[in-house]
């Protein structure tokens, strides 16, 4: 029993200390009817339906097939660097960077250590994950903060690519110059069978998430889209809502009661106001640092209508601490369970490079504001 909470602790630390948060602020703002329009459901159905999607697409091998398929067309060290971190970069604009790194990294562990070269491990992993975080930058769908932006405050599609492309721009140079300062070399990467299995159940995953994707645009509404969902694998393959995340949307459901209680407390309304007018860039970039861009997004969004700062400053706040954003924590789980795994170097290029990235990045921003 003992081990099973150890073990769950570890595994789902933002969710316990999401709950903790609630529980604490529940201190102060006892629970009333009022909690439930904290909660934004329109968030959580989306959330909901690209998950069973991608856990569907998954489960058929499609993820592996393409990154495998990358992969084996490369003939050298940087090029094989470059398909395995701007790989990332693509798919997570579409399936998010959490799903994309759970996809990705295995598959590179895997990759390395077949072509004997477990020492680019920490620098492809740390690349791959800050290449997923800028690729997300781009779509509504890339990561939960940018979703809930979009939805929170009515957004277009376009609005997110227009305000984040430049961000996204800059930093994809600062890590495409990381591949090229690489030792170059010839590599010979053993074939791996990872072809595409039931077709017709792909056909239907894709369908679910066209589906999704038309509800997030506002062309199907997203109980329709949800009933959809479910339909669809209740009567193919029941199991794989098995796959989805639940704990990623108990951890919402627990942060949009967090911060909505944080909203009628009066001292926290002041400090958070005074930051977001300070310089939102800056301020929520910070924040994130401490509390993950996730529910730094949900507890500021609260205290500004300038989303285009907020959003601006929570995905560069995901560049930073190991805590600054979950794609960062599956990443350095998955490293860390790797057989010889180097956890002091890897943990010294993910700090640098991080790091630089969210200093160059805030400093632009703000001067471009400026």
């Amino acid at each position: 029993m003992g081990r099973l909470v150890s073990r769950f602790l570890r595994e789902e630390v933002v969710l316990v200390v999401s709950t903790v948060l609630m529980l604490v602020s529940m201190v102060f703002v006892p629970p009333s009817a009022e909690y439930l329009d904290y909660i934004n459901l329109d968030t959580l159905i989306v959330l909901f339906c690209m998950m069973v999607a991608v856990a569907g697409l998954a489960g058929c091998n499609v993820f592996n097939a393409i990154s495998t398929k990358a992969v084996m067309r490369s003939s050298s060290v940087r090029s094989l660097a470059l398909v395995l971190v701007f790989t990332p970069f693509f798919l997570a604009m579409v399936i998010s960077n959490d799903v994309t790194l759970l996809t990705v990294v295995p598959l590179s562990i895997t990759v390395l250590h077949l072509i004997h070269r477990d020492d680019l491990m920490p620098v492809i992993l740390v690349l791959q994950t800050l290449m997923a975080n800028l690729g997300s930058f781009l779509t509504p769908m890339g990561n939960p903060h940018n979703l809930y932006i979009f939805q929170n405050y009515g957004l277009d599609v376009a609005d997110v690519p227009a305000t984040m492309a430049l961000t996204s721009a800059i930093g994809v140079l600062v890590v495409a110059a990381s591949v090229l300062t690489l030792k170059n070399g010839p590599v010979a990467v053993a074939h791996r069978d990872e072809g595409v299995t039931d077709r017709r159940f792909v056909l239907l995953m894709v369908l679910v998430f066209i589906v999704t994707l038309a509800s997030v645009v506002r062309i199907v509404p997203k109980p329709a889209a949800f009933a959809f969902t479910i339909l669809a694998i209740v009567l193919t393959k029941p199991k794989t809502l098995t796959k989805v995340d639940y704990s990623l949307l108990l951890t919402f459901v627990t942060l949009f009661i967090f911060t909505g209680n944080l909203a009628k407390i009066d001292v926290f309304t002041e400090m958070f106001t005074g930051l977001m007018e300070w310089n939102p860039i800056a301020a929520s970039a910070m924040a994130s640092q401490f509390t993950s861009n996730l529910p730094a997004t949900l507890m500021l969004s609260s205290y500004t209508d300038d989303w285009a700062g907020l959003m601006i400053g929570t995905n560069i706040g995901g560049f930073g601490t190991p805590i600054a954003s979950m794609a960062g924590l599956i990443t350095l789980k998955q490293y860390f369970k790797t057989e010889g795994a180097d956890r002091k170097r890897y943990l010294a290029v993910f700090l640098s490079l991080n790091f630089l990235l969210l200093t160059t990045l805030i400093v632009i921003n703000v001067a471009w504001m400026y």
